[in-house]
């Protein structure tokens, strides 16, 4: 689509540049399991006893936070352990139907453990390291290709908002990422078969993923190649397949009625771009911390937010290459996708919302790889500065464990 196949001739400093960023990663978080939450790995899936019931056999066996309603890497444990439906662990679920659609990391999960009950949680952690080394890799590839270094790449996928929250909080959302760096690099060398393989499987990492299956078919009738545009169509089949078997299973509009910003959330907004995010700049959330600390927080909600703004500004910027240069294609989708997001509750917890602009933030930095415009890194950088209180907290939570345990010796 861009160019030929580049002979870039560092493969193995590709590979080990992903390694090396998934490592840091995953001592990261073998830190803060270890000397945070002694030593329990399921504790990144934050199940928490405030929300919905859990199911008695996965609370036996996991880590459960108290006063707390955990998060969605919870749910996506529930379903690798039951991904045809077989034990009713649909039930203990908030939004059921949605968390069953995203269906790629789980069932991972549950195929290469076999289905055994007791390696599941662990091969699930093992499956979104896999995601964070393929993106990191096909990054570094794309760096390499544009006579940069190998390194820059993998460690700015690293970087990205959906690659810390998920290997954080076990949710899905690195691999779509990752597929996102995969779209980038396969255009790149023109690769038809890589790219189809890409469409298929990023609508059912979640729903979203989708934009890189029409991005797909939109360039390809851009530039006049009607049968791959009719070809790259086709890739929708598998997503409408399992769709139709989750609503064969579950009442798909039971959960939602108790939800309702769900109906809004997806298109309402394009009457009022940007509603949510200037309706959260003027309600901050009133954080229960000291004073300083509370404004530091909110004045990081408010940089963040400016950063997905940037972004989307960015993305329209390059609209203009969309013919050219597939991810500029891509990024307006997405961006579109943003100023769509007009449920001001959407854009209340870095944790949602940064995980759902990760592909337009990563796709719009790929001009840093292109032309060395490092400046369209900066909304990766606004959101990182958020996550990084979180961050911070939870590393010297672990720190102080890690002293506690040393005073021991």
């Amino acid at each position: 689509m861009i160019a030929s196949d580049p002979d870039t001739g560092v493969a193995p400093e590709c590979a080990a540049s992903a390694a090396v960023a998934t490592a840091v990663l995953l001592a990261w978080q073998a830190f803060i399991v270890f000397f945070g939450y002694g030593g329990a790995w399921t504790a990144l899936f934050m199940t928490g006893d405030s929300g919905p019931a859990a199911p008695p056999a996965l609370i036996s066996t996991g880590y459960v936070f108290k006063n707390n309603k955990g998060f969605d890497g919870q749910y996506y444990r529930y379903v690798a352990h039951d991904p045809l439906f077989r034990h009713g662990l649909d039930a203990y679920m908030d939004l059921a139907p949605l968390r069953y659609q995203r269906i790629l990391v789980p069932g991972l999960a549950w195929l290469l453990a076999g289905g055994r009950a007791k390696l599941i949680d662990a091969s699930y952690i093992a499956v979104i390291f896999v995601f964070v080394w393929l993106g990191a890799w096909w990054l570094a590839r794309l760096a390499a290709a544009r006579d940069l270094p190998p390194a820059w790449g993998a460690a700015a996928f690293s970087f990205m908002p959906a690659t810390l929250i998920s290997v954080n909080r076990m949710t899905v959302d690195v691999a779509l990422a990752a597929f996102c760096a995969g779209f980038v690099w396969y255009a790149y060398q023109d690769s038809p078969r890589w790219l189809y393989v890409i469409a298929v499987l990023a609508p059912l990492v979640r729903e979203t993923g989708v934009l890189l299956t029409a991005a797909a078919c939109l360039y390809a009738l851009l530039n006049r190649r009607w049968l791959r545009a009719m070809f790259f169509a086709t890739t929708a089949a598998p997503t409408w397949l399992w769709y139709r078997f989750v609503g064969g299973h579950l009442d798909t509009a039971g959960p939602f009625k108790t939800t309702p910003h769900l109906d809004v959330i997806p298109f309402s907004g394009f009457l009022h771009p940007f509603l949510g995010i200037v309706q959260e700049f003027s309600q901050l959330p009133d954080y229960p911390l000291p004073p300083v600390e509370k404004h530091l927080a909110q004045s990081l909600d408010i940089l963040a937010l400016i950063g997905v703004v940037v972004a989307t500004g960015f993305a329209f910027w390059q609209a203009r290459r969309a013919r050219s240069q597939p991810e500029s294609l891509a990024a307006v989708l997405f961006a579109l996708l943003v100023v769509g997001l007009s449920y001001q509750q959407f854009w209340v917890d870095i944790n949602g919302y940064g995980r759902t602009v990760t592909p337009l933030v990563l796709l719009v930095a790929m001009r840093a790889a292109s032309d060395e415009s490092l400046w369209t890194l900066a909304p990766c950088a606004m959101l990182d500065l958020r996550l990084s209180v979180q961050f911070g907290s939870q590393i010297w939570t672990a720190w102080q464990g890690f002293i506690a345990r040393l005073s021991h010796f």
